[in-house]
């Protein structure tokens, strides 16, 4: 019974299922005290209740309402592979391989020479057109009383023409086969040994929510954050009000007995407060590159991530799709697919976040 009450994934295995009982049921007498607390000496919640400040009321309300409701609710349907299992699942160790030439898919060795040379050929073809181009136009440059000619040599004119374009093969990592579950995975997805069974799209599993972190259950997870931050700035902005007004009460004994208690909640709503605004800063960076926790901590010993240079992210598509697809995914999971890292560095420019002169996280 008390498995839906605290909506809890009756799938899961019993050991991840008391945890999360136990994180939920310190949540739930943690706010019961505290709100006890609030009820019975003087505060500024409950001077908003005496004088009727509605829009206090109903906006920490909503704050508090809404962070319980995503904090019991959050780990559930996070995005499981047996659930959510991909069209090319096989059960047998089949990876699906092949390479990259010139961002064009080949599926064998056999066919790389071919490609090459294709691309060679097309690059020769733009190459003397644009030549014939240069070599019509003279470029005058006035310098003082001296006119200089200045014409592209033909080195660099190549070099600007083919430049990248002109890509080695790159051999695309092959998908890991799931010992435990029996399956290949796609990309993203890693085999929670809390959960145990695979997940899409893996962050991190989460004492806390009960579950882990995936697909499909990462935007309620950063929805939680966001949400708990604003509730916490405002129960820390009560505790100090409640403070402020127990610091004048005549009696000392009685003064001491309620700073102590409005101490502890301070001291409490900053403990939870950067706990929660850390990782919440720490996810929306990940939204905005399209990373997970777990690809930001072990790339360099990801097998599919190894390949990319540490400032290339290979399921980046620019901020806002980005975000379009962690938080408007319409519960349906994605076959993530890998790009050529050069062609990536080339075509995503200077980051931000990651680059040659600084890492942010």
């Amino acid at each position: 019974m008390l498995k839906y009450i605290f909506c809890l994934d009756t799938s899961l295995p019993e050991d991840v299922q008391i945890s999360s009982m136990s994180a939920r049921g310190f949540y739930i007498i943690t706010y019961t005290l505290s709100f006890i607390a609030l009820g019975y000496y003087d505060n500024q919640l409950l001077e908003a209740i005496h004088d009727y400040h509605i829009t206090y009321l109903v906006l920490y309300c909503s704050l508090l309402i809404s962070s319980t409701i995503l904090f019991f609710t959050a780990g559930t349907n996070c995005g499981y592979l047996r659930d959510y299992p991909t069209e090319d699942l096989v059960q047998g160790k089949e990876y699906q391989t092949g390479y990259f030439v010139n961002g064009r898919h080949v599926v064998n060795r056999d066919s790389i020479e071919a490609a090459v040379e294709e691309h060679k050929q097309e690059s020769d073809a733009v190459f003397e057109v644009a030549k014939e181009a240069n070599d019509s136009q003279i470029g005058v440059q006035t310098q003082g009383d001296e006119e200089t000619e200045e014409r592209v040599s033909e080195v660099e004119l190549k070099s600007r023409i083919t430049g990248i374009e002109h890509i080695s093969p790159f051999e695309i990592p092959p998908k890991r086969y799931c010992e435990e579950c029996k399956v290949t995975q796609p990309y993203r997805t890693k085999h929670c040994r809390d959960c145990k069974t695979c997940v899409r799209k893996y962050d991190h599993h989460c004492f806390w929510i009960g579950g882990c972190v995936g697909e499909l259950n990462h935007r309620k997870f950063f929805a939680f954050l966001v949400i708990k931050t604003f509730s916490l700035v405002m129960s820390f902005d009560i505790a100090v009000s409640g403070y402020d007004r127990a610091v004048k009460i005549d009696e000392l004994k009685q003064q001491f007995h309620v700073k102590a208690i409005f101490i502890f909640l301070i001291c409490l709503t900053v403990m939870f407060f950067f706990f929660t605004a850390i990782l919440l800063f720490y996810h929306f960076f990940l939204l905005m590159t399209n990373q997970t926790t777990w690809e930001h901590s072990k790339k360099t010993s990801i097998s599919y991530l190894k390949v990319y240079p540490r400032t290339v992210f290979p399921f980046d598509y620019g901020i806002w799709n980005n975000l379009k697809m962690t938080l408007w995914h319409g519960n349906k999971t994605r076959e993530w697919t890998l790009r050529h890292p050069d062609l990536l560095r080339t075509r995503e420019g200077f980051n931000y976040f990651e680059n040659e002169y600084y890492n942010c996280c």
